[in-house]
């Protein structure tokens, strides 16, 4: 399988995880098609020996992902169903646990544990959850059994939460799933199989490279086909559905879904319709319409809004498509590019044809370092991507609470785009980036000792509070508040940056620039956590005590450098102040 031979070539990752753990953060950034796999271990992963059955726990972006996980080399053909039932003792803690009962383990994991149970029940309070995904990750064939546990499963969690305005999913990513999200990954038309559509098309336009059809599709063909394919059928589009809910970005899709079921005759009319991606489409002998693969490029709300909704019985909808064929690789990327980029869903992909971007990939790559302006899992082989930079660039500027509420919110906001990318050079985004990297490192140091019982009081501190994503970035933010101090010297901290013959290939890889920049990470998080109330996310909207923060860390700053004047001195000598 595919997927295999590619996660067989992350070496780096499972000499640090161990293939087990290794192997769940891979199918994870698969799923999440998210390309910083470290990043997700050092957000994620639990670690202790009474983590409550969860293996993976993560908030971000507005979608919670819990899993468990079960990996064998022994041969056996299925997993083992009683690991996906204990999701339900996971959900049960998640949502219902007691919390005092999680503080008085004697497990030091369990502190951080708590907080994040913490932060997602406030998370559902407030509405800021919109997905939940619970999934049940192993590398053997899947079975029926394991399907009706996970059904049961989020049955159970639908029991805590309002589906209106949280949607779940229940998930076995097994070999044969985890090796359909690869091939969608590689390819425009994942859905390659002949479709039968019993209409014919009525209206034809031509250009150089590609033909295009006009037809009115029926509502329950569309449906039977999201029941069939899922999100498959949206491998070239830029985003999949989104779900329905009363309120938010999927108000309009709940919108959808009423007007299919009350207004099924006026659907026509008030929906924009649907493009279709195919390789070649034609006209039978019984005047039907044969397509050869598709992929919806445009209506992906559409489709998954009228896959969730029950039409009529005596009655149907009928949806306005495009059907478009090409005959090049180059006339496909601008039909999915032109699209996907008209439609005000899109947010991240319209920055990839950004000067911007093209000024930063030469930058990098100049110095030797590969960059990509586009999203995804397939950047896992890059040394950097437009999405990995975005956060850490934003903190390091001071505006941590945007930064830690995901990246979805930089690219859908074109000023906090323009703070991060607009007139930043390769190297202070680098510099942001390794910064954040030696943060995640120190993390995952101070994890390593908890499980081996060597943690102090003061380190188990830290490692509860970088258990907070918001709280990692604000790290980063006071390093920014702080860098005058840390170097002695006036700082642009728009500009800041690696100094000229540190950073570029010839010099320093990047795993060598965040080496050289953990040491002003050891001695300033002890610092950050000793001044931060233990649970950040009760202060970290307090302007006037983060301000209290920023300038107790300045004054131990200066106390440190006394102490540790060759580390400070060792820092400075990569920075340049102004870039």
């Amino acid at each position: 399988m595919e997927f295999i031979k590619n996660f067989e070539e992350q070496i780096e990752l499972t000499q640090k995880y161990g293939k087990d753990k290794a192997y769940l953060i891979y199918a994870i950034g698969l799923y999440l098609d998210f390309p910083d796999l470290e990043q997700l271990a050092s957000e994620g992963l639990t670690d202790g020996n009474d983590d409550k059955k969860i293996d993976f726990i993560r908030l971000e972006d507005r979608h919670l992902v819990i899993a468990q996980s079960y990996f064998s080399d022994k041969g056996i053909y299925k997993a083992k169903a009683n690991k996906a039932a204990d999701l339900n003792t996971a959900i049960a803690w998640i949502f219902s646990g007691d919390i005092d009962k999680i503080r008085d383990s004697s497990d030091e994991f369990l502190i951080s544990l708590k907080d994040i149970i913490v932060d997602i029940r406030k998370a559902i309070e407030n509405e800021e959850i919109d997905d939940i995904s619970i999934l049940y990750v192993h590398n053997l064939a899947e079975s029926q059994n394991v399907r009706d546990e996970l059904d049961t499963v989020k049955k159970h969690l639908e029991k805590f939460i309002d589906t209106n305005i949280v949607s779940v999913k229940a998930i076995e990513l097994g070999i044969e799933n985890l090796e359909k999200l690869y091939t969608i990954k590689q390819a425009a038309i994942a859905v390659t199989d002949k479709i039968i559509l019993n209409q014919e098309i009525i209206f034809e336009e031509h250009g150089p490279n590609w033909s295009a059809g006009i037809v009115s599709v029926s509502g329950k063909w569309l449906k039977d086909l999201f029941s069939n394919y899922g999100d498959s059928l949206f491998s070239a589009n830029y985003r999949n559905f989104l779900g329905i809910s009363k309120r938010g970005r999927k108000k309009i899709n709940y919108g959808i879904k009423t007007t299919a079921e009350k207004e099924p005759e006026n659907f026509w009319a008030f929906n924009n319709g649907i493009t279709i991606l195919t390789n070649s489409y034609y006209k039978n002998n019984d005047n039907q319409t044969i397509l050869e693969g598709i992929s919806i490029i445009n209506g992906a709300q559409t489709t998954g809004s009228i896959g969730h909704s029950t039409i009529p019985e005596k009655k149907d909808i009928k949806v306005l498509a495009r059907i478009i064929k090409a005959d090049s690789l180059e006339t496909i990327d601008k039909i999915i590019e032109f699209n996907n980029t008209q439609n005000e869903i899109t947010t991240w992909d319209k920055f990839s044809k950004a000067p911007e971007q093209k000024r930063i990939y030469e930058e990098f790559n100049s110095m030797g370092y590969s960059y990509s302006f586009k999203r995804g899992f397939d950047n896992i082989n890059e040394d950097l991507s437009i999405e990995v930079v975005a956060q850490p660039t934003l903190a390091l500027h001071g505006d941590y609470l945007n930064a830690g509420s995901g990246k979805n919110k930089i690219f859908e906001n074109q000023r906090l785009y323009e703070d991060v990318f607009k007139n930043s050079k390769s190297k202070h985004l680098l510099l942001a980036f390794c910064l954040v990297k030696a943060i995640d490192n120190k993390r995952q140091e101070l994890k390593e000792k908890s499980i081996n019982n060597n943690i102090t009081t003061d380190e188990t501190k830290q490692l509860s509070l970088l258990k907070s994503l918001r709280f990692k970035y604000f790290v980063l933010s006071v390093i920014g508040k702080t860098l005058e101090t840390i170097i002695g010297e006036e700082v642009d901290i728009k500009n800041v940056a690696f100094k000229n013959g540190i950073a570029g290939a010839r010099y320093n890889s990047i795993n060598d620039l965040i080496i050289k920049l953990k040491p002003i990470i050891d001695l300033l998080l002890p610092a950050i956590s000793t001044k931060t109330n233990e649970n950040f996310g009760e202060i970290m909207s307090d302007n006037q005590m983060i301000n209290k923060i920023y300038d107790d860390v300045k004054l131990v700053t200066v106390m440190l450098k006394q102490i540790n004047n060759q580390i400070f001195e060792e820092f400075s000598s990569l920075i340049s102040p102004k870039g």
